[in-house]
């Protein structure tokens, strides 16, 4: 398959991080209100589908002990993943689902601080800049040289 022309990462919650990246490189990064994300995504998928291929990089969830004892606030990731999915089908950008674990390990905080991908106080954003970060080197957008320290080379 081709090469995006954008990419949407999203960490989903009430507050949700989100990071954009285009061919001109890394674009507006953030944390919005569930709600405000939600049209957010939307116009963004309804752009990607006017002027190029789309591709959501979404963190997974995983229900736990510790999200089961958060009762209903521990659904509103499922729900703006439901949310994407639909997005996916009327707008025709892909949906991908990326591992917490594995994007936590590959991109610690001083990794994201050297790409210049580091969102001060925004630990969503962060979140969603690791996921965009691991897509970036996996699709071969991004060197993977970057992440390397430069003494390390």
């Amino acid at each position: 398959m081709s090469l995006p022309d954008y990419v949407l990462a999203v960490d989903p919650g009430l507050t949700t991080g989100y990071a954009q990246w285009d061919a001109h490189g890394l674009g507006a990064f953030g944390e919005l209100p569930k709600l405000e994300f939600l049209v957010y995504a939307e116009a963004w998928s309804q752009m990607a589908r006017q002027y190029g291929r789309g591709v959501i990089v979404c963190e997974e969830f995983v229900t736990t002990q510790g999200t089961a004892k958060k009762g209903s606030v521990a659904t509103e990731p499922i729900k703006s993943i439901g949310f994407l999915e639909v997005m996916e089908y009327r707008y025709g950008v892909e949906l991908l689902i990326s591992g917490i674990a594995q994007a936590k390990r590959r991109m610690p905080n001083e990794t994201l601080k050297r790409l210049g991908m580091y969102a001060v106080g925004q630990r969503n954003a962060r979140d969603a800049l690791r996921h965009l970060a691991c897509y970036l080197i996996d699709t071969g957008l991004l060197d993977p040289k970057m992440v390397i320290p430069e003494d390390e080379r």
